[in-house]
């Protein structure tokens, strides 16, 4: 959404003076704001995790609106605006995740994996979470790069 969204400057960028100090960020002043991909993820492991335990995902929740999107307002990396937005994308995708049927033998597999090899099971979702953050980066620079050209085609100029 961030490459077919209208480009939205983040507020440390367009209103530098307001925030604190930070390192080299300038990485990001041609990356647009909306929505908050760090809050989409955010959203996404509380509803997952409101499935399983209200408690936990209460606890996550908090944890997640103090720790991990707070942060990105106060350090204007994000609107107050991004940060709903991409939380309440993050929850909604994640609900129809878990709606969608998980095919009976493919659950019957990995339950008894799980009970023979657990740390194997636990690896296998590190080394499939790190290959989905890969792809997602690689994803981004594809759209980013399309983008960039049609722009060049169009007349727009380089971007």
């Amino acid at each position: 959404l961030q490459n077919f969204l209208p480009m939205r400057l983040r507020p440390r960028f367009a209103r530098p003076e307001v925030f604190p100090e930070m390192g080299d960020a300038a990485g990001m002043v041609d990356w647009s704001s909306m929505p908050s991909d760090t809050a989409m993820l955010v959203g996404a492991l509380v509803a997952a995790t409101w499935a399983g335990s209200r408690p936990l995902a209460l606890l996550s929740l908090a944890w997640g609106a103090l720790f991990v999107c707070f942060p990105r307002a106060y350090f204007g990396f994000h609107y107050v605006s991004d940060i709903v937005v991409g939380w309440a994308l993050g929850a909604a995708l994640m609900a129809l995740a878990l709606k969608a049927p998980v095919p009976t033998g493919a659950l019957d597999w990995v339950r008894g994996v799980d009970a023979r090899r657990p740390r194997l099971v636990v690896l296998g979702l590190f080394v499939l979470g790190w290959q989905m953050i890969e792809a997602f980066g690689t994803a981004r620079r594809l759209v980013a790069g399309v983008g960039k050209a049609a722009r060049i085609l169009n007349g727009d100029g380089p971007v």
